[in-house]
């Protein structure tokens, strides 16, 4: 289907709080142009005592 505008892709590596990704989500959805969210992954980075999970998707190198 041939669709009236070009289409672009984006990869969106955010750090946020777990309470405010229904906002970001809801605020990407209603963007002024067409948007199309395809995943969305969640990994937390500190346990319940705020101490950081080894291996918590740091990249080394």
């Amino acid at each position: 289907e041939a669709l009236p505008y070009k289409t672009r892709a984006f990869y969106i590596k955010a750090t946020i709080q777990s309470s405010k990704l229904p906002n970001l989500l809801a605020q990407l959805s209603s963007m002024p142009w067409p948007t199309k969210i395809v995943r969305v992954q969640r990994a937390d980075l500190f346990d319940d005592n705020m101490n950081p999970i080894a291996g918590g998707g740091g990249g080394g190198g």
